[in-house]
């Protein structure tokens, strides 16, 4: 405020520079509030410049320009700005379609590993590293003088592995255990040191603490269903390793940290790292190999924490989940049929746990028997509250609850808007922005393996939905989320294509998998296409289906005559995944391509 000459406050008396000072200072909301009750401000909110702080705020903190700046915060803020821009990454070494992969983002590097390829079914080892900025895949670890055995990880929806730094702040992928052809080990892998992704070939792989077994009491037992998260204090970071299954199918109760502090490289490294070139060759304790003497390894093993036995403790989980709420903690929340949640209070790394029961989820019993509280997935809204996404089993999907700090309490959220309908089992939660989210993938429960785990059924790219945290009205009262949808330049594939009911010649070209066959099991999981109506042959009636070349991808051969019974069509048996790229500010995608032959990349932006 200010007096003008008459001595009345006014605040059009200040000049425009300050007015605009003062905007980028506020909140969104009390800045429009505000230009409507001033016509200085309103003024203001005309300007590309009052804006431009609450779009760095948001999304874009490198951002130059203020040109459009108020336009791309109403799309955000509207969630009608939000697109798939184009699909790329088919430049380089491109990586065979898969599913059951590991992958994971640092910086503009996209690193995906391992897996079961699509067309063959097999397990691979292949490594590969996408460059975000270029769209161009490079073949990782080409150099390394040990390689793990090819593994997948279809049984390790709370987590296969992360990246972490060691105590030079190198980063590198971890991953742990994985199915190999008819064995699940308990193996640790270091892939690294990651950097840009054009320099993946120099890459090696590393073992902890190999002692040439592939199941090794001197490690985590070997289990499926684990949670596996990456923790940060200050500036270290370490990855946290609880629970699971083992081959018994009884929930594991134990706690793991691994920590990469003690892995430094050897002086001599450092030295003929600074002159340049590449450093070491062979293998040996020091780590040598592709990517360099990093180091002692021997230095880096799992450390397992007990728990302080001052009262109720978890016990055994698997399907769980384990979120780093800093500074609460970690949560531990979900699991087979548990509504119980559980806060362990940080510091990790002293050797003891100490669990506070917090209360159970807001669920009714027949949502818990239905899998409900699988592998949920969680957004820290701040220290007080932290959002969290389980699978929905009947009604609206998915059902979304907030758990509050002083006093604890679980409280469901309301959602408007385009709200997604239906089962959708093992949904996702990605930040993209301060209020903005993207949920992703799950499947729709129509196809489970023997342990319960999906087989198809998947739900796409295309089904991704956005939403946005609407600002409370008072501080005690829970957030309300307003979804909106990814409709504009949707990848691929645009529809999910249901089974005709009866295999006539209006289903030729329909895209089928074969399953259930007994005399050609060899042919179950084959991909193919209807060459033609359905037929009598004998008392039974037949479908002609040429199959698709697991080599080429292309049709192959004479086509085969299979039962409507062993025909299913549109299953997308691969789940896509999504990676929020901070340093570009894109969600990107992954998902078959080229009929299951490539990976596919999409790219996402939320406002452009």
């Amino acid at each position: 405020e200010m007096s003008d000459f008459d001595g009345r406050m006014k605040l059009e008396c200040l000049p425009l520079e300050m007015l605009v000072v003062i905007g980028g200072e506020l909140p969104l909301h009390s800045l429009v509030r505000l230009g409507c009750t001033c016509r200085a401000l309103a003024a203001v909110l005309d300007t590309d410049a009052a804006f431009a702080p609450a779009l760095r705020d948001a999304l874009y903190p490198q951002m130059v320009t203020v040109s459009g700046s108020k336009a791309r915060m109403q799309a955000l803020t509207q969630l009608d700005g939000v697109s798939w821009t184009h699909c790329y990454g088919d430049g380089g070494d491109r990586p065979s379609a898969r599913h059951a992969y590991a992958a994971f983002m640092h910086h503009s590097t996209l690193v995906v590993a391992f897996g079961k390829c699509l067309l063959s079914q097999s397990t691979t080892n292949g490594c590969f590293a996408l460059d975000v900025r270029s769209g161009a895949w490079t073949q990782a670890a080409t150099s390394s003088a040990a390689e793990p055995m090819p593994r997948s990880f279809g049984a390790d929806a709370g987590g296969c592995g992360g990246i972490i730094h060691d105590g030079a702040g190198r980063a590198w992928l971890v991953t742990f255990s994985g199915s190999r052809p008819g064995v699940r080990d308990n193996e640790t892998w270091l892939l690294g040191p990651i950097g840009e992704a054009a320099g993946a070939a120099d890459w090696g792989w590393f073992q902890v603490q190999a002692d040439g077994e592939a199941q090794s009491d001197a490690r985590p037992c070997p289990r499926f269903h684990q949670s596996i998260t990456r923790v940060v204090s200050g500036t270290a970071d370490a990855l946290v390793l609880t629970g699971g299954h083992n081959y018994r199918i009884e929930e594991i109760d134990d706690f793991h940290v691994l920590s990469l502090a003690e892995l430094r490289p050897n002086r001599a490294s450092q030295a003929t790292n600074e002159e340049g070139g590449p450093i070491g060759s062979g293998s040996g304790a020091a780590g040598t190999g592709g990517g360099g003497n990093i180091g002692l390894l021997e230095r880096v093993a799992w450390q397992e924490l007990s728990a302080v036995d001052d009262g109720d403790l978890p016990g055994g989980k698997a399907r769980h989940s384990v979120i780093d709420w800093a500074p609460r903690g970690l949560l531990l929340v979900g699991g087979e049929c548990d509504v119980d949640t559980w806060l362990c209070r940080r510091p990790l790394l002293d050797g003891e746990l100490s669990w506070q029961k917090l209360p159970d989820l807001p669920l009714a019993s027949s949502a818990v028997n239905s899998g409900a509280t699988h592998n949920p997935t969680s957004i820290p809204i701040d220290a007080h509250k932290l959002l969290l996404c389980l699978s929905a089993c009947h009604g609206p999907s998915p059902s979304l609850c907030i758990l509050e700090h002083s006093p604890w309490r679980w409280s469901q959220c309301a959602c408007m808007g385009a709200v997604p309908r239906g089962v959708r089992r093992g949904a996702s939660l990605l930040r993209a922005a301060a209020d903005v989210l993207v949920l992703w993938g799950g499947h729709a429960g129509g196809r489970m393996n023997q342990f319960d785990d999906p087989d198809g059924d998947f739900y796409m790219l295309h089904e991704a939905r956005v939403l946005r945290m609407l600002p409370s009205a008072h501080d005690t009262s829970t957030p309300m989320l307003r979804f909106g949808q990814c409709t504009v330049g949707q990848p691929p594939p645009t529809e999910r294509r249901a089974a005709p009911s009866n295999w006539d010649a209006g289903a030729q070209r329909q895209p089928v998998m074969l399953h259930g066959l007994i005399t050609r099991s060899e042919l179950n999981g084959r991909l193919g296409v209807v060459d033609g109506g359905e037929t009598r042959c004998g008392s039974a009636s037949r479908v002609p289906v040429r199959l698709i070349s697991v080599e080429t991808g292309d049709e192959a051969g004479s086509a085969v005559l299979v039962k409507p019974s062993n025909l299913e069509a549109g299953v997308w048996r691969a789940a896509p995944s999504l990676h929020w790229c901070a340093a570009e500010q894109l969600a990107i995608g992954l998902f078959p391509s080229e009929g299951e032959r490539v990976l596919g990349v999409a790219a996402m932006r939320l406002a452009d």
